[in-house]
């Protein structure tokens, strides 16, 4: 007998249930559906380098790892070290984790301050009690202090976590050697701990340097091999990060809609993520797919958007005007405002003034605001006045020097604004303009020599997708493939009209319609901002050598297309969050 199972047009859709091969054969061979299965994200915390007596903040998420939801029933500490705590946030236990949502759970430690010559690691570990079958999921918890006194030392070897500032060890020879304490050490409320009156560091990573991964074959076990090094010091017991990734959703806002959107990379299908936060002016997605915004209804703020349809969690207050948002490599979020830049702290809600640009008025004597930004690889931030020059502010912060001007003729009345922008696979900048002039929008790159040219113009984007009828580009971004994704207003003035688009161009250029049908804000022009959600399959956690080499061997992604591996590692010493990737095909 022959079943024909169609679901939306699809046939066999019950690849999770159906024996490989029984499609379409004689016969279906049932088999169990997968067991539950439950990972937190990062699976490992350490707090390394802890002020004493100064609480740091990490989170780790608990999300589903197959289809099916898991029974969450409770959470507890496992291990002896009372120098941990944790909390649940926003939620109640015991839940239901649908696949697609998310738990976070915040674990708080504080170091305590060591006797002279007694070690200062502690250690405990977050036990997840579900209904995954088998043992409960564990995260390893680790933490030590720093600023002890002169005489104070770690022991070495074995992997052991050093203080990065105060007592020093050498792990080459296993003994250790005092230096001079802190006289000025600061941590944040994202855990990075910052000292500048320490002898010699300890514990210093500059660079991150990863072997490419290769084309592989889906569903293969055990075919991504993943080598990398660290440059730095005292590099030994410091740990890794290693994930890997694939796009699978893409995130605009839309004012008019009222509505943050997502789309299915696969299918082109658009749903709405959340509706309940007025005029959303930013999006941005942290490297493990978490989303955040920033969003006026009065007054403005900035926060998280969490699982399908997304609850929103704000973080801070920020003033009116605010627009765009970035993640630096701090971890922190850098929002557009006005004539500056502000930080926020994702853990404290702290909201500081990062840099400014010059003040005065930009072109046609209609004065100037910052209406984009992004990081470069270095470290520093790129800002776009709305018309016509780009700034670049060193990293850190400081005084912004003027990096390049948009190409292109406009009069007054077009009312110009360099609009979204992103770094191209080979960190050039890319630019996206937005003027009234109905066929003026486009899309710029600037070169390393700070001379720019035109990636996108109306004349390629009609000619491509004939029902783009105006040119007005609001939001861009690069996905893991190296395709290009920007929004474009289509049309001519503030019509309200749902006729808005999300478009790609491939490396190779190939210019394509991916979703339509969206209602964009002419006027104030901050909405479409245009972010890939990254799924997260594969998350490692792996300790460095002495000499800083590691490696390990990830499975192949499960869903054929382009996939990224990602390294993370955290400088002990300024907080610096190195990253390096490779991406590569699943066949």
């Amino acid at each position: 007998m022959i079943i024909n199972i169609r679901v939306a047009g699809r046939a066999c859709l019950l690849a999770l249930f159906v024996a490989a091969g029984s499609c379409g054969d004689d016969k279906l061979n049932f088999v169990p559906p997968p067991p539950p299965c439950v990972m937190a994200t990062p699976a490992a915390l350490g707090f390394g380098g802890a002020a004493p007596n100064t609480p740091m903040t990490q989170e780790t998420v608990l999300t589903t790892c197959s289809k099916n939801t898991v029974h969450i029933e409770a959470i507890r500490l496992a291990g002896a070290s009372p120098r941990f705590t944790f909390a649940v946030r926003g939620r109640t236990l015991p839940l239901d984790l649908d696949p697609g949502d998310s738990l976070l759970v915040a674990v708080t430690y504080t170091a305590g301050v060591a006797a002279p010559g007694a070690p200062v690691n502690d250690a405990n570990e977050l036990a997840v009690t579900s209904s995954m079958p088998g043992a409960e999921l564990t995260v390893p918890l680790s933490g030590y202090g720093s600023c002890l006194a002169p005489e104070t030392f770690t022991p070495c070897g074995d992997g052991a976590l050093v203080p990065h500032c105060g007592a020093s060890t050498s792990c080459g020879d296993g003994t250790c050697s005092p230096r001079a304490p802190c006289t000025d050490m600061a941590c944040d409320g994202a855990g990075y701990c910052r000292g500048t009156g320490c002898g010699t560091v300890s514990s210093h990573a500059t660079t991150i340097t990863l072997t490419p991964v290769g084309d592989v074959t889906a569903g293969s076990t055990g075919t991504v091999p993943v080598q990398f090094s660290v440059t730095g010091e005292g590099l030994c017991g410091l740990t890794a990060t290693v994930g890997l990734r694939q796009d699978t959703t893409m995130f605009t806002s839309a004012f008019h809609d009222g509505a943050v959107w997502s789309v299915d990379l696969l299918t082109g299908t658009k749903s709405v993520l959340t509706s309940s936060l007025g005029q959303v002016n930013g999006l941005a997605a942290d490297g493990n797919g978490n989303l955040f915004y920033v969003a006026c209804n009065g007054s403005c703020s900035v926060g998280t958007l969490r699982g399908t349809p997304a609850v929103a969690t704000p973080i801070a207050s920020v003033p009116t005007r605010a627009s765009r948002l970035a993640i630096g490599n701090d971890a922190a979020l850098y929002v557009a405002a006005g004539l500056d830049v502000l930080r926020v702290d994702v853990f404290t809600g702290a909201v500081t003034t990062y840099a400014s640009i010059p003040d005065g008025v930009g072109a046609f004597d209609q004065g100037t605001f910052i209406t984009g930004l992004t990081f470069k690889d270095d470290g520093s931030l790129v800002v776009g006045e709305h018309w016509p020059n780009l700034y670049q502010i060193p990293t850190g912060g400081g005084t912004a020097t003027q990096l390049a001007q948009a190409p292109g003729a406009f009069v007054a009345a077009d009312e110009p604004w360099n609009e979204g922008m992103t770094l191209g696979p080979n960190g050039d900048l890319y630019v996206g303009v937005f003027p009234t002039k109905a066929d003026g929008g486009f899309v710029y790159r600037v070169d390393a020599n700070r001379t720019t040219q035109t990636v996108v113009d109306f004349a390629r984007l009609s000619a491509a997708v004939p029902s783009a009828t105006t040119a007005g580009i609001h939001g861009l971004t690069f996905a893991v493939s190296g395709t290009l994704y920007f929004t474009n207003q289509n049309t001519p003035t503030d019509t309200r009209d749902p006729v808005g688009q999300i478009l790609s161009i491939t490396p190779a250029g190939a210019l394509s319609l991916v979703a339509g049908g969206f209602n964009f804000d002419w006027m104030n022009g901050f909405d479409g901002d245009l972010v890939v959600g990254h799924a997260l399959t594969q998350v490692q956690t792996v300790t460095l050598s002495e000499t800083g080499t590691a490696g390990l061997t990830l499975d192949a992604p499960s869903v054929p297309g382009p996939y990224e591996v990602v390294v993370y590692v955290t400088d002990p010493t300024t907080g610096t969050v190195l990253t390096a990737s490779s991406a590569a095909v699943a066949h």
